[in-house]
């Protein structure tokens, strides 16, 4: 449980209350005694925020409600759309021909667990695919590579979630967990995402999913950033984040590393152009966020 504001005694000094939040939960108002007998005071839509309570028992309890939004410019339309399907809409994706978003919600609109979502840029209905966080729309369309958090003693896993009708597929795996971005091949037979190994960092790792074992690709301490297309057009190089500002372009078929120039401290490499000669970045602080090529 994730305590956010100030803890206060009540003033009677026989329970502590504070506002926290379990895993896929608003943030809410508890009290716990001096046993650690723990009890649920309120709960609002939106979150809570204990500030302060004061000698006569009265109770200073801000209210919060958060709404994090998705826009888009889909193809021939001259202006942006609110892509936006719950209330904590997250951009994993987006079809070659942007026409299609695959977003993950998160908040209280999905429940215990986050949701992976496909939907048009034309504002249609959004699709439910499943349980999971989005990573990587399939070439073809057809499938999501998503993750699942760890649940019942299990690791986090690779999902592969159909589009339209099929059962999601689990690649499952003892060792690598902390999946970060991730991206396919160009002819959908295999996937790199970046991932941990428990008591290492993270390595940029390239799975056959005709049932080979991920193997990495880069050195430890290199990661994908989830959100992002990563990989070139033609399927041959990957951008690899080593920190702030810092990235290299890493080979699918082995061979030497190539830092990527010119970058500054706060860039973040987006994706490739389609002739695979530059790449967007974006400068993450500031109103409005620019966009670089």
């Amino acid at each position: 449980m994730n305590v956010t504001g100030a803890p206060c005694w009540r003033p009677d000094g026989k329970e502590i209350w504070f506002t926290a939040a379990g895993t896929g939960q608003s943030v809410a108002l508890y009290a716990v005694d001096l046993f650690g007998r723990r009890r649920l005071v309120t709960r609002s839509p939106g979150d809570l925020e204990l500030d302060d309570i004061s000698r006569d028992g009265r109770v200073l309890v801000a209210h919060h409600t958060t709404v994090t939004i998705l826009a888009g410019l889909g193809p021939a339309q001259e202006k942006e759309r609110d892509l936006s399907w719950l209330d904590n809409s997250t951009l994993a994706d987006l079809s070659p021909d942007g026409k299609t978003v695959v977003l993950t919600e998160a908040g209280e609109g999905s429940g215990a667990a986050p949701a992976v979502y496909l939907r048009g840029t034309d504002g249609s209905p959004a699709v439910r695919l499943g349980e999971g966080t989005g990573l990587a729309l399939s070439p073809d369309g057809k499938w999501v590579l998503g993750s699942a958090a760890p649940s019942q003693g299990k690791p986090e896993q690779l999902l592969l979630l159909p589009t339209g009708p099929g059962e999601t597929k689990v690649l499952k795996n003892e060792n690598l967990g902390t999946f970060g971005g991730a991206a396919w091949s160009p002819d959908g037979k295999s996937i790199i995402f970046s991932a941990q190994e428990k008591g290492h960092g993270p390595h940029i790792y390239v799975q056959d999913l005709e049932g080979g074992k991920p193997h990495p690709i880069s050195p430890e301490g290199v990661s994908l950033t989830r959100g992002t297309s990563p990989l070139s057009p033609d399927g041959k190089l990957i951008v690899g984040i080593q920190g702030p500002g810092k990235a290299s372009l890493y080979p699918l078929e082995g061979g030497e590393s190539r830092p990527i120039a010119g970058l500054e401290e706060a860039d973040m490499p987006v994706q490739w152009s389609a002739d695979g000669r530059s790449l967007y970045v974006h400068s993450q602080p500031g109103i409005p966020n620019k966009i670089w090529l």
